[in-house]
């Protein structure tokens, strides 16, 4: 199930950041639209962190790499869009992947598989 919703989450997080509509009101918070990309990212890249079985440092680091050349590549495909290009958007990207891979990594593992088998979810925590 985790899996879909971050297939799902992926989409979303594409077609929130491509979509300019016309008569788009400007955000009256500031920073709001920042907020909204270091949220689309944090839940993106925790939920990746909570797919993976194996969470070592070089995995996450390798993750990280990715999400960040994934949303560099996002903020500069939004300028064809006609959105902007914004080094603060990358920034709050970069923030969330960041605190979700931290976040998701220090979470337990629970798999339904852990849960139908004990002696797996024992052998499991032996091995982290």
């Amino acid at each position: 199930m985790l899996r879909i919703f971050f297939q799902l989450w992926w989409l979303a997080c594409f077609a929130a950041t491509h979509y300019k509509s016309h008569d788009e009101p400007k955000a009256e918070l500031p920073l709001a639209d920042k907020a909204v990309h270091f949220f689309l990212f944090l839940v993106l890249s925790w939920s990746f962190a909570r797919l993976k079985r194996d969470r070592s440092g070089r995995e996450l680091t390798v993750a990280f790499a990715v999400f960040l050349c994934y949303a560099a590549a996002d903020e500069i495909t939004q300028y064809w869009v006609g959105r902007g290009t914004e080094a603060l958007d990358f920034a709050a990207d970069a923030l969330g992947v960041a605190l979700g891979l931290w976040f998701g990594s220090r979470a337990p593992v629970t798999r339904e598989s852990d849960r139908e088998n004990p002696d797996r979810r024992e052998k499991t925590k032996e091995d982290g």
